[in-house]
């Protein structure tokens, strides 16, 4: 019991929001009466469904959560979650999906049903608020998932120029489902920087480097830890400032806190020691076919003790 409550006690400043549970005392064994000696089985080791989205950049994010939950003593799988945010919530809920490292405010926009979205460095909080108590949030670690638009034009260098070069002619642009919505998106291009161009979606970030690495495509958007997707193709300067941070965040269950606490500190210091830098070599070993596991795997264990 008081090494429940010192594990609760350190887990307390690492989370955004997070209920007030009492943890019962783990029995260590059991009294019998009968003189033959009981043999208590080994208790199964538990496997908790860590959350994981398509593209490399979410398979790194999970993989490296999953890694670190397995350093507390506690087995996990990668699963795929479902398309929308709501989905996803219920899911996580339910306790069908334990922890999802995903992104602020792209999160924040698919549950906030018509509401107004909040300023930008409000969102975290806000998202936390939504998602009590069932749900909590690690404090984000730096890593940002904005959107970031990019081409394979290398006379282009911004999105002013950009504008200029289209014209009247609507190229083609490639863009995320996500894209499509937010507030940074595609009708932040057409009413800031007046780009008249054809927007399409297309979910597979290599799909879209081919096609714009190729200029099949005159613009693609990708998230900004899409590093090996922005290999080699020229990203627009976003001179009017409509980028949105949309920082990483790794949601747990109410549950996971107080059944497991030590997997959430796991977790909590292999993301305070993910850099940018190290995620691009992560996320590169990933796109090109490595298996997320066993990418993550080895770098969790030199990071996380």
């Amino acid at each position: 019991m008081k090494q429940i409550r010192v594990l609760a006690v350190l887990l307390l400043p690492l989370l955004v929001l997070a209920g007030c549970a009492q943890v019962a005392p783990v029995p260590t064994g059991v009294s019998t009466p009968s003189e033959t000696p009981v043999l208590s089985e080994e208790p199964a080791v538990a496997t908790l469904a860590v959350g994981v989205g398509p593209s490399a950049a979410e398979k790194t994010l999970a993989a490296v959560c999953a890694e670190a939950v397995k350093l507390a003593g506690v087995g996990a799988e990668l699963v795929d979650v479902p398309a929308t945010g709501g989905e996803l919530i219920a899911q996580m809920s339910v306790g069908t999906i334990s922890v999802y490292p995903g992104f602020a405010a792209t999160l924040l926009e698919q549950n906030l049903a018509g509401e107004e979205p909040p300023a930008p460095e409000e969102v975290v909080a806000t998202l936390a608020a939504k998602l009590a108590p069932d749900i909590s949030l690690l404090q984000p670690n730096g890593l940002d998932g904005k959107l970031v638009w990019a081409t394979g034009k290398t006379d282009i260098a911004d999105w002013e120029a950009a504008a200029r070069a289209i014209g009247g002619e609507s190229p083609l642009a490639l863009v995320p489902k996500f894209a499509i919505t937010r507030s940074d998106g595609v009708p932040a291009i057409q009413a800031v920087y007046s780009a008249a161009l054809d927007f399409q979606v297309e979910d597979n970030a290599f799909a879209r480097h081919e096609r714009a690495a190729g200029q099949d495509a005159f613009v693609a958007a990708f998230r900004a830890l899409e590093v090996a997707e922005l290999s080699g193709l020229k990203q627009l300067a976003d001179t009017r400032g409509i980028a949105m941070a949309d920082p990483v965040a790794v949601l747990f269950t109410k549950t996971l806190a107080e059944d497991q606490p030590e997997a959430i500190i796991k977790v909590n210091e292999a993301m305070k020691a993910l850099t940018a830098a190290e995620f691009a070599v992560l996320e590169t070993q990933v796109a090109s076919g490595a298996d997320p596991l066993t990418v993550a795997a080895p770098w969790v264990a030199e990071k996380v003790k």
